[in-house]
């Protein structure tokens, strides 16, 4: 037995309502289900729109910048609110050999820095050390 179906569409007095979700690559930009995503392609004129990518930690300031852009392509195609969520995938990690080898905090800070490749000038580091030295001492005094 065959059903007939038959549909109409309706206009309501709502905004259409579209959500993306993308990934970033620096090779591609965003992609939407492993293809390249166009904003002029997607935007639908009076829409509210949801863009939502997911990112790598190492290229977060490059992504939010294409964001930016992506956010301004779609207003000027007519998209009346725009949304922008990103999620973002830690790359960087210290390994846990090194940061349970290591004994002090200052040590713990050494692994941290190295596994970020963001080792501060000495000066710096000579400051930073003073000041958890006094934040320690506070604590052992007030705690005591």
């Amino acid at each position: 037995m065959k059903y007939k179906v038959k549909w109409q569409r309706i206009k309501i007095p709502c905004a259409p309502m579209l959500a993306f979700d993308c990934e970033w690559t620096p090779e591609h930009g965003f992609l939407y289900e492993g293809t390249t995503f166009f904003p002029d392609v997607a935007a639908e004129q009076g829409a509210e729109f949801r863009f939502r990518y997911s990112v790598s930690s190492d290229y977060r300031d490059a992504a939010k910048q294409a964001a930016l852009q992506v956010e301004k392509e779609l207003r000027e195609h007519g998209c009346i609110d725009v949304k922008i969520e990103e999620e973002v995938i830690q790359t960087v990690r210290a390994r846990v050999e090194e940061i349970t080898a290591a004994q002090t905090i200052e040590e713990k800070l050494q692994v941290l820095w190295k596994s970020r490749d963001d080792i501060p000038p000495a000066d710096r580091q000579e400051r930073l050390f003073a000041k958890l030295g006094e934040i320690e001492r506070t604590i052992e005094t007030e705690c005591a």
